[in-house]
């Protein structure tokens, strides 16, 4: 069997939209807020401006908190996924929110609030977002053991416990696409690419029980000829490919994905958090198993270890969960280490995500059921 971390790349226009079900527009109570009355630093670090707390499920608290997505650029909106375990609705939900980049906490307008939902056959067990195109993508991790049969075949019996990846609008428009590989037993990440002209097609990536990452193109690979391991209208990509091993460009234990467009800061790459090798690398989405450089620690401090998640902003800096060591990092566009964020009280147990904008990082706290939210003073 095979063990996948999924990156979803959209590379063209993404045609479809997708959302669970409906749920746009409705009046919603925020979740437990603390205001955090600080005194400002002036060395340029970060401050706590909101904690979202509460171990309530959501809309209320931040109950089963699992994933963070910043969206970047103009109209920048949040989304926080949910998993508190099992099939359901009541088991995983995505909300988002709107005017996250103004100064204060995010306060979810009840005309721009969104909640994604969707038979709850579809929802099972989420435990990632990413965007591109105008589209967010969630990945439904499932549970393949669930979804094959008991006895020696393995035949896939159930296929709504399988992994899929859901194509959502960014409004919460209803989910038209999904997609899934069945010769792929189990699924970790996603990242999506952004349109580019030197590569038109949607993609995604994925890992492995080998460890690898797999990328997806939207399409069938051959004009009339289905591929009998896919569900839905997606190909997988057989130029590129991330394997198993221990240099730059290789994966151990890929976790958290993030693709970046590159630019003027350094080239397109797929950034990889690898808590098998304990660090974050920078790969090439062009090139298989090339990378561009690696992290491997603060320089200040112990490396990293079990990183889980990984977010780069416009300006190309990287933001690292560094979840074994209960800290958030920032590096510059070349890899090297900057600061810690989280360096107020209110120390975070067990960051599973960071999502940041230039000078704005929120970090979910799975052990603390908290959304803390910091902003770097200039």
């Amino acid at each position: 069997m095979v063990r996948v971390l999924l990156a979803l790349g959209a590379l063209g226009a993404l045609a479809a939209a997708a959302v669970l079900g409906a749920g746009c527009g409705g009046s919603f109570p925020l979740p437990t807020e603390r205001r955090v009355g600080r005194t400002i630093p002036t060395d340029s670090s970060y401050k706590i401006v909101a904690i979202w707390s509460g171990s309530e499920p959501p809309p209320r608290g931040m109950g089963g908190i699992k994933d963070i997505l910043l969206t970047q650029g103009s109209g920048t909106q949040l989304y926080l996924l949910f998993n508190r375990g099992g099939k359901g609705l009541s088991r995983g939900a995505i909300y988002g929110y709107s005017r996250v980049a103004s100064t204060g906490s995010p306060q979810p307008l009840p005309e721009s609030y969104i909640k994604f939902s969707h038979d709850p056959s579809s929802l099972f067990n989420p435990v990632a977002l990413c965007s591109a195109g105008g589209h967010v993508y969630v990945l439904n991790q499932g549970d393949t053991l669930l979804a094959r049969s008991p006895d020696s075949t393995h035949f896939i019996v159930d296929l709504s416990s399988y992994w899929f990846v859901h194509e959502y609008g960014l409004l919460g428009d209803p989910m038209t696409e999904s997609f899934s590989d069945t010769s792929v037993a189990f699924v970790n990440g996603i990242a999506a690419d952004a349109e580019g002209p030197d590569n038109p097609n949607p993609a995604f990536d994925t890992k492995t029980f080998q460890n690898r990452i797999y990328r997806y193109k939207r399409g069938p690979r051959y004009p009339g000829i289905p591929d009998l391991n896919i569900v839905g209208n997606w190909h997988r990509d057989t130029t590129w490919l991330a394997e198993e091993g221990s240099g730059i460009g290789y994966v151990s234990d890929p976790r958290g994905l993030n693709w970046t467009r590159g630019g003027e800061l350094g080239p397109p790459g797929l950034y990889v958090a690898d808590a098998g090798k304990n660090v974050v690398a920078k790969l090439s989405d062009i090139q298989p198993s090339t990378g561009f450089f690696q992290i491997e620690g603060s320089g200040e401090g112990p490396t990293l270890t079990s990183p889980s998640s990984v977010s780069v902003d416009l300006r190309g800096y990287v933001y690292v969960a560094d979840t074994g060591n209960h800290r958030v990092l920032r590096f510059s566009p070349e890899g090297e280490f900057i600061q810690r964020v989280d360096l107020e009280p209110s120390p975070v147990q067990q960051p599973v995500a960071v999502a940041a904008n230039d000078s704005v990082v929120f970090v979910a706290d799975r052990a603390l059921s908290q959304v803390f939210r910091y902003q770097r003073v200039k």
